[in-house]
């Protein structure tokens, strides 16, 4: 059973010699050229999931806070680490 997507129709315009390009990669990986838009929106709609998540990590681990409370856990942890884990 196939599952229908919600779809809808967009137009976009491109520079001749992009739409040159993306024709040769509809050829070469066989798809149509809505299957390349499809994949390389969701290919975009990744990376910016992944830099914005990148930043809000970068954001956290810069507040000296966190970092001073990160550090003073580990150093408690470490003498129950190394009953489990052996030295090495």
């Amino acid at each position: 059973m196939v599952m229908m997507m919600n779809t809808e129709k967009v137009t976009v315009s491109l520079p001749k010699v992009d739409l040159i390009r993306i024709a040769e990669y509809e050829k070469e990986l066989k798809l149509s050229r809505s299957g390349i838009f499809k994949e390389a929106v969701e290919l975009w709609l990744e990376a910016v999931r992944t830099i914005k998540m990148e930043k809000q990590y970068k954001k956290v681990y810069a507040d000296k806070k966190i970092a001073t409370e990160d550090k003073k856990m580990a150093e408690n942890l470490l003498p129950v680490a190394l009953e489990i884990w052996p030295k090495y």
